[in-house]
């Protein structure tokens, strides 16, 4: 495949393809903490994020206020879209669990929009 020019690759093909693969079981793999990603048709691979937000203070990090993310991408063979949600102090607090539900709306949503088949 040729690059267009001024970029390069960072990886090689090898580890793209072990990392996609990766990503993919966070959301296709039983019980995994994706699994709310998942679009029927469609491989969907992503990554959660749950993260103790720091103490104003800088003495550390909260027990009670978090971040929580999801990174969605679609379809996981020959990625069309990312989506990433990100939510500030969300309850509960797991990116799994609030994130990984919007992201699967977004894309879905895209995806018809955008013709995109599975």
């Amino acid at each position: 495949m040729v690059q267009p020019a001024g970029q390069r690759r960072v990886i090689s093909p090898k580890v793209a393809k072990e990392m996609m693969a990766m990503l993919t079981e966070v959301v296709e793999k039983e019980g995994a903490t994706g699994n709310s990603a998942q679009i029927p048709g469609y491989v969907v691979a992503g990554k959660t994020g749950t993260a103790q937000k720091a103490l104003p203070n800088g003495g550390g990090y909260s027990d009670y206020n978090f971040f929580a993310s999801f990174v969605g991408i679609v379809p996981a063979q020959h990625p069309q879209l990312v989506v990433l949600v990100a939510v500030d102090q969300p309850h509960p607090y797991w990116g799994g669990t609030v994130a990984a539900p919007a992201v699967r709306d977004i894309a879905e949503f895209a995806l018809q929009h955008l013709n995109i088949a599975p």
